[in-house]
C-alpha cells in the first residue's frame, strides 16, 4: 500500500495556532492520538505515525489522559518476554488496590528496594500472613493466595 496525502486547505492551515514549522508534526501526532484513542491503530503504530518515541508515546498519552488499550492477556504475553521486575511502591500499592498483585507470578524475581518494602510493608503495616491489618497494609501479599512471587 502507498502513502496517503490528506490535503488540509489553506485557510484551515492559517487558522491553525501552530508554528508553521510544527505544524506537520502536530497534525501528524493528532491523528494518531485520535485512531489510537478510537482503537483503530495499536499503541505501537500509533506511535510510529506520530513520528515520536515510545517514551514520548507515553508520556503524550499521559498528558492528555488517554487510556491504554491494554487487556490483561496482552499484559501476560509481555510478561512472558521480561523474565524480572524491578518495582517502585506504585505499581505494587496500585496492583494490591485492584486485587491483581497474582499478575507478578508471571515473572522469575522481583527485585523490590529495601526503601520500597519498607514503604509498603513497615509503614504500611503488613503481616505477613495476615488477611486483616486495621491500618490497612499497602501491600496485600496474600490477594493471590500463594500463586504470586512476593
Amino acid at each position: 500500500m502507498s502513502d496517503i496525502t490528506i490535503v488540509v486547505p489553506p485557510a484551515i492551515v492559517q487558522a491553525l495556532r501552530l508554528p508553521p514549522e510544527t505544524i506537520q508534526a502536530e497534525l501528524q501526532q493528532e491523528l494518531a492520538l485520535a485512531l489510537y484513542q478510537r482503537g483503530i491503530l495499536s499503541s505501537g503504530i500509533a506511535c510510529d505515525l506520530a513520528g515520536i518515541t515510545r517514551w514520548e508515546w507515553e508520556a503524550l498519552l499521559g498528558e492528555r489522559k488517554i487510556p491504554r488499550h491494554y487487556a490483561d492477556d496482552e499484559l501476560e504475553r509481555d510478561i512472558v518476554h521480561m523474565p524480572q521486575a524491578v518495582s517502585n511502591s506504585s505499581p505494587l500499592i496500585h496492583l494490591s488496590a485492584i486485587g491483581r498483585l497474582c499478575l507478578l507470578k508471571h515473572f522469575s524475581s522481583i527485585i523490590i528496594p529495601p526503601a520500597v518494602w519498607h514503604e509498603g510493608v513497615v509503614e504500611g503495616g503488613y503481616t505477613p500472613g495476615s488477611n486483616r491489618d486495621p491500618t490497612g497494609p499497602r501491600f496485600r501479599m496474600d490477594l493471590c493466595h500463594g500463586a504470586g512471587k512476593h
